[in-house]
């Protein structure tokens, strides 16, 4: 529980952040952190992949590569900056549902 807590963590604090930094740091308008919500799109895509893998492989294993991905994912936030553009700000994001796929199967 305590490491699906984190990771949780980890999921909402990067979207709740991205939507503030878009707002606040970068010069993007209040429309482009809306736009800014992809790992929802790959995540949908994944979830049929995930389900079938949950009945395949121990869950633990799915979890453990669920959380894996998502401190990779927060690890490639890290270089955030300033001016970054629209896409380097949402790749991340979209690779960011595989990781939250995995991490919720069971």
């Amino acid at each position: 529980m305590l490491v699906l807590a984190l990771a949780f963590g980890a999921f909402f604090g990067i979207n709740v952040l991205t939507r503030s930094g878009c707002s606040t740091t970068w010069v993007y308008t209040t429309t482009w952190p809306d736009l800014c919500r992809w790992g929802g799109l790959l995540s949908v895509a994944f979830s049929p992949i995930a389900a079938k893998l949950a009945n395949r492989v121990d869950p633990r294993l799915l979890i453990f590569i669920g959380c894996l991905w998502l401190g990779l994912d927060v690890l490639w936030r890290s270089i955030a900056t300033s001016d970054m553009s629209y896409w380097v700000i949402c790749i991340p994001l979209f690779f960011m549902g595989v990781g939250m796929r995995c991490t919720t199967c069971r």
